[in-house]
């Protein structure tokens, strides 16, 4: 079995607290920008990308925020819950030792995880948005 670390989770209000810690935010994009408004509006936007051990070993925390997987997966223990897929006229094939329902960890476990950016720059020639996770 794999011994997963525990990931620092941040909720909404740490998270808003946090911005004023030194955390990028809309403000600090808006001056970005204004200062370089040569920037095109086609520029990609990049991030840092880091390694797990700054979560896990370093302190780091995430917000973590439902989507795609996880509203699937509500929806999925919503219909079990409602008989849906009890019906072998609409789902001849569905057998019931198939019908496990996502637990709220396997649910937390589907949440997209969120990390604040410290800042912002671009190229020498402006046509890429870097963002650093980093100091």
């Amino acid at each position: 079995m794999e011994n997963k670390k525990k990931v620092k989770t941040l909720t909404k209000e740490e998270l808003l607290r946090s911005r004023t810690g030194g955390g990028l935010t809309v403000g600090d994009l808006r001056n970005f920008l204004e200062k370089n408004r040569g920037m095109s509006n086609d520029a990609p936007v990049v991030v840092e990308r880091v390694e797990d051990h700054y979560y896990e070993n370093n302190g780091w925390s995430v917000y973590k925020k439902g989507g795609d997987l996880y509203y699937n997966a509500l929806r999925w223990n919503k219909d079990i819950d409602s008989g849906k897929y009890l019906d072998k006229d609409n789902y001849p094939n569905m057998k019931e030792e198939n019908l496990k329902k996502y637990t709220e960890e396997d649910l937390d476990d589907l949440k997209s995880q969120y990390t604040m950016p410290f800042c912002c720059f671009s190229d020498e020639e402006g046509d890429i948005l870097f963002i650093n996770l980093h100091y």
